[in-house]
């Protein structure tokens, strides 16, 4: 098994971490950038469950001006049976308070929309992509409560899936959403061209982010995603400044520590001369840039520690590195 989890002690010391976030919002910001003056606000998917089920994830566009909002809505309806949503078909939804709110697709298939996976029982499904833009007044709308939707799925008149909501199960996930996107800082740095290498296989994607130097290491983050299960990964190394002679032990513990005192550990994955090897997941990985890392403190195979100083640069740089990988993700 490729990522090896977490020691209790990663766990107990990311705690508080985790805690803040959690009050701050339930639903995880997947990513967030500016990119010619836009930015781009999205959270992380949510399955609704319902006749077929689906994924909801909502993205929030600010335009250049700081007070224009646009949403895309993106929805990944589950199905044994690959279908390809035309673009312009329609999305109608009967809110809670009675009103009406329409949408047409808008994306253009590129085979992402059919993408086929294999879920815990083996069984080969589908992820049939739709998108809508929206108005901030019809998000606020279907977050109040939706009691009945119709997909279009094509042009004869039966192409359409109806959907159901006794519990508000639509509406409630958009309600997180929209609460999380709300409550997410405004990105104020250019993403700009991060990406040193995109490597597209027959069974994965690697998308690789450009190296820089934060204080006494060199910083890269690598993304890869499987796509037999759509399971997603992270690397992350930070490479020690030439001159030193330090081999970190594998599976010592290598702690970040932030700026308020609080701290973060995460394993390293492999005996190495001068780098630290790391295999954080999204939520550990987010934590390293939501506050700032001060210093990182990791063991050498003769059982001493060293201490690194990562500059003020580290957690900024994460953060773009970050963002700039999924900016491009498959998914």
């Amino acid at each position: 098994m490729r990522k090896i989890l977490h020691t209790l002690i990663a766990v107990i010391a990311a705690l508080p971490v985790a805690l803040t976030a959690a009050a701050q919002s339930p639903v995880p910001i997947r990513y967030s950038y500016l990119s010619d003056g836009f930015a781009h606000i999205s959270t992380e998917r949510q399955r609704v469950e319902a006749s077929i089920p689906f994924d909801v994830r909502l993205e929030k566009i600010i335009f250049p001006d700081g007070k224009s909002v646009s949403y895309k809505m993106e929805l990944d309806f589950i199905s044994p049976t690959a279908v390809t949503l035309p673009k312009a078909v329609k999305l109608s939804a009967r809110t809670a308070s009675g009103k009406i709110v329409s949408a047409s697709q808008s994306y253009v298939s590129d085979g992402r929309s059919r993408s086929a996976f294999e879920d815990e029982n083996g069984r080969i499904l589908y992820w049939n992509r739709a998108q809508y833009v929206l108005e901030e007044a019809e998000v606020k709308l279907l977050a109040a409560g939706v009691e009945l939707m119709e997909v279009a799925y094509n042009w004869s008149p039966d192409g359409f899936w109806q959907f159901t909501f006794k519990k508000n199960e639509f509406g409630s996930v958009l309600k997180q959403q929209l609460s999380a996107l709300t409550l997410a800082p405004v990105p104020l740095s250019e993403i700009g061209d991060r990406i040193a290498d995109y490597a597209n296989r027959t069974g994965s994607i690697t998308i690789i982010a450009k190296a820089a130097q934060c204080g006494d290491a060199t910083v890269q983050l690598r993304y890869l995603y499987y796509k037999k299960n759509k399971r997603e990964d992270f690397d992350l190394t930070l490479r020690l400044t030439p001159g030193r002679s330090d081999v970190l032990a594998f599976e010592s513990p290598v702690v970040f520590t932030f700026t308020d005192g609080s701290q973060l550990t995460l394993p390293q994955q492999q005996e190495a001369s001068n780098l630290i090897v790391l295999y954080p997941d999204a939520d550990a990985l987010r934590a390293l840039f939501r506050k700032p890392v001060r210093s990182v403190t990791y063991q050498t195979t003769d059982g001493s520690s060293h201490t690194l100083d990562t500059g003020a640069e580290f957690s900024p740089e994460l953060a773009l590195q970050y963002n700039a990988l999924l900016m491009v993700a498959p998914i």
